[in-house]
Parts: C-alpha cells; structure tokens; sequence
C-alpha cells in the first residue's frame, strides 16, 4: 500500500466503490508477504511507527448506525499532538477514505496553523467516525496590492490560498482574495457511516464556524463527478470553475465550488457561475469530448438556462486582452475568441459550429482575415496539426499567431 511505486489507493477506492454499486461479483485479495525485504524488518516497523503508515482502522464493520450518538467537534494543533491516539485515529481515517493521503499530511496536521481540522465522535467510544479538513484563505490587505496584482495576472501564485488565487485569476478581481474564506481540502468518513449525514453534518459546522469568523465564503476544488457534485449542490454551492484538463491523480477534471456567506459574495458567485454555464457549450466539442453526458447535464442543470442573463458588455474583448497579455490561457479564452470571430443569435455546440463553418454557410460568418484564430475554433487543442496547416515549429509559434492576429482584430 505504501510502495514509493505507488499505492494504488485511488484504484481500490474509486474502482471497489464501482463495482458494489454496480453489484457486480467481487473478491478482494490481499498481499501479505515482501518481496523485497524479510517479513517483519525492523527499519519497515520504525518507519511505519513514525509516519504513521501502520492504520488499521478500529471502527466497526457492522454497527448499529441508528443507535449511535454522533459529536462534531474542532480539534486544535495542539490537541492532535496531546493526543496520539487521536492523531493517529484521524491519520488513518483520512488513508483509508481519500487516495490523495500522503506522510507528509501528518505535519501538515501538526504546523500548520491556519488548517483547521473537525472530527465526527461516537459519543460513547470517542472512536473516529468522520474528518473534515479545511484552509484559512483570503484576507489579503492593502499592503498586498503589488502581489494580488500578480496574482491576478498569472505571474505568481504565493504557496498556498489555492481557491482565492485561482478565482482571483479566473475573474480579475482581486476581491476573491482581499475577503476571507475557508477550503474545504478533505472530508473522509468511516465506510459503515457513509451516506448517513455525517459528511453533511461536519460541513453544516465548518459553516457555523465560518460565519463565527467573519468569512464571506466557503469553497472547494475537487474531481467533478454527478454524485459528488450532487452533495455539494445539496449546500447551496455553486460551481463557480471548471478545469479542462485531467487531474493526474484523478482522472477527473477538478471543478471548484463557492457557498457566499455575504450578500457582496452572492453577486460575486452569481456572475462567474453563469459565464461558467454560458461558455461550456462552446468547450464541449474540442475540450470536454471525454466528459461523461451525465456529467455534463449535471452541470448544465445547476441553473435554469432560460434564466441565463447576457453576458456584460466587454466581458469577450477583455478575455482576448488577458489573453494577448499572457493574463490567461487559450483554452480560457476559447469561448470569447469563437463570439468575437463568429457571430451568433444563440448559444451553439462547437459540433455545429464546425459543421458550419467547414460548409462555408449559414447565418454564422467567420471572418477570413485572421486565419490561425479561426482554424483554432476548429483544431484546437490540437497544437501539431495547426502547426503544420500553418507552417509554424509548434504549439508556441501558433499561440504567438492568434495573438498577433487579435492584436490586429482590437485594432480594427
């Protein structure tokens, strides 16, 4: 389970979880013996005491879920290193229900002074039945200006504050990072009290303890995917950023949420869900093939399409600017390049915007003045074959083209 070759922890849990929904047949075998050291080597047993890689998980397979009394409590630093046996109880819970767990979340658990950590009790035993993990993000001052002018332009990203950063450069606003929130980084909860309200009951108390704090929002960034996004709907969270890429780790493209807290974050959250909802039709062809229908309905379902309001006038011209400004990548802008090169009365799957477009016809008319950006709409993201349509060395001479093409189309 630990080899430095990789666990395999994400495969057991995402793909086991699979098949008992699934009733498929499963048998479960289990390696005991090594092949690469003796059988109860000294170094293996200090190494495992000391990172706590030796978690076998003490809560009961079968239990009476209805009877038992569940407590949600915060837990301190502090506390965790008082506390061994909680700290390990905590420590093994989140192995054995995240695949992301890695040694290094012990001192992570221990130093770090703006995690905070919740933990769901049995009331009797005391025993671990739930972890929720979360960041202190935001509440940059004006003694900050130069930084979040950085941030907002892509040219650094400060360790930590991952979901304020990234909002931050997703909408220009560097708002997303001046205001205080927390991140929702892990909830993990014993297999036998899953889909029993655990989970919704320690996020109901990251919540009470954000608005004790003075946040104007909760967030987080995880592997999109229908029934877990689902339970994130189910708390009022809007999704607020898609990533267009796999996460490595996953499989799955991460999509961040936001749950506002204050009346100014409501309309802050409002405004990139629907440019969220009103550009993924146009990614959904070159960009998002892969991803599952369920998947995509999910999303284009979490707000009324007929309630979609237009988006702000200048919202297209200043993506193309952020873009030629090296602010943000191509794959961001597509949306706004394909409304500033073809004009539209509605909102078109990339599939027929193709169709049209290869015909040559219709009430869509590209424009023949700047050919890189317009064969993009069409081959993007694939960078070799635009490359060699062009005669260009490969993917960074094309992205140099289209801005230099839409230099010219801002001139114009």
């Amino acid at each position: 389970m630990h080899g430095y070759e990789g666990s395999g922890n994400g495969f057991s849990l995402r793909f086991k979880e699979y098949l008992q929904v699934q009733d498929k047949p499963l048998q479960l075998l289990t390696l005991i013996e090594p092949i690469r050291w003796a059988s109860g080597d000294s170094l293996e047993a200090f190494i495992n005491q000391l990172l706590i890689l030796n978690t076998n998980s003490d809560v009961e397979d079968n239990p009476n879920i209805a009877a038992v009394s569940i407590t949600i409590r915060r837990v301190s630093n502090n506390e965790l290193l008082a506390n061994e046996a909680l700290l390990r109880s905590v420590f093994t819970l989140l192995v054995d229900a995240h695949y992301q767990t890695r040694p290094s979340d012990v001192r992570q658990l221990l130093d770090v002074p703006y995690l905070h950590l919740w933990v769901a009790e049995c009331a009797s035993s005391r025993k671990v039945l739930g972890v929720l993990l979360a960041y202190k993000e935001g509440g940059f001052s004006d003694n900050h200006d130069d930084l979040l002018k950085h941030i907002v332009s892509g040219v650094r990203r400060p360790q930590g504050n991952l979901l304020s950063q990234s909002l931050a450069n997703q909408s220009a606003d560097t708002q997303w990072c001046r205001l205080k929130s927390l991140r929702v980084s892990r909830i993990a909860v014993a297999e036998p009290y899953r889909r029993q309200g655990v989970a919704s009951d320690l996020l109901q108390a990251l919540e009470l303890f954000a608005v004790s704090e003075g946040c104007d929002f909760w967030g987080s960034s995880f592997g999109f995917e229908p029934r877990l996004f689902s339970f994130w709907q189910s708390h009022e969270a809007l999704p607020v950023h898609l990533g267009l890429h796999r996460d490595k780790a996953s499989g799955l493209r991460n999509l961040m949420v936001v749950k506002p807290l204050t009346d100014k974050l409501k309309l802050m959250s409002h405004d990139l869900h629907q440019q969220l909802l009103i550009d993924l039709p146009f990614w959904q062809a070159q960009y998002l093939s892969d991803m599952r229908p369920d998947s995509l309905m999910a999303l284009s379902n979490s707000h009324s399409q007929s309630e979609l309001e237009a988006l702000e006038p200048g919202y297209d011209q200043m993506r193309i600017q952020r873009f030629i400004n090296g602010e943000l990548t191509y794959d961001k802008i597509f949306p706004s390049l394909y409304r500033m090169l073809v004009s539209t009365k509605s909102v078109l799957l990339q599939s027929e915007v193709a169709a049209t477009v290869l015909a040559g016809e219709g009430a869509n008319e590209v424009t023949n003045a700047y050919p890189v950006s317009q064969a993009s709409l069409l081959l993007a993201p694939n960078w070799s074959a635009l490359a060699e349509q062009f005669q260009l060395k490969g993917r960074r001479d094309v992205i140099a083209s289209i801005k230099t093409e839409l230099i010219q189309l801002s001139m114009d």
